[in-house]
């Protein structure tokens, strides 16, 4: 059995990632849920205590509601403690959005719709030219997408936030 490294994830995901990007299709889900599973073990890989439990003779500086004093792993030395926000799986090709858009994202969906005063002309011919339905699908298209791009983005988070 070989160990599951962080070169080895790091060189794997890297791999993976090559691949998916020059081949359209190329990754199933299947192939995506271990490309995410495998970026969360390297997460883990990577990560930095936060703080130590420092034990002498079963004894703690301090309480827990989780281990009490004489139940420790073990007699003598300390354990590392680690922390880390979850890291939210999010499938290549779908973006994170709030669960209610802003004004922004309203405004820049409802300003998406085709206008023939404003639009390209172009643009406003071939939409001029869809029937009924396939403007109405045009229209859900475009202000989907404009409001998307304004969807205010995650920022990362970092230690200086606790």
């Amino acid at each position: 059995m070989s160990t599951l490294t962080k070169e080895w994830l790091q060189r794997t995901i890297a791999e993976l990632e090559v691949e998916r990007d020059s081949v359209p299709g190329a990754v199933n889900e299947d192939a995506a849920m271990a490309l995410a599973a495998m970026k969360r073990a390297l997460a883990s890989l990577e990560a930095e205590p936060i703080g130590a439990f420092h034990i002498a003779e079963q004894q703690v500086g301090g309480t827990t509601d989780y281990i009490k004093d004489g139940e420790w792993p073990i007699d003598d030395g300390v354990i590392e403690v680690y922390a880390a926000p979850p890291a939210p799986l999010v499938p290549d090709g779908w973006v994170m959005v709030p669960v209610e858009p802003t004004e922004h994202m309203i405004v820049q969906g409802f300003e998406s719709e085709p206008d023939e005063s404003f639009s390209d002309s172009d643009a406003w011919e071939a939409y001029d030219a869809m029937s009924g339905c396939q403007q109405a699908a045009h229209r859900a298209k475009l202000c989907w997408t404009a409001m998307i791009a304004a969807a205010p983005k995650p920022r990362p988070y970092t230690s200086s936030e606790e």
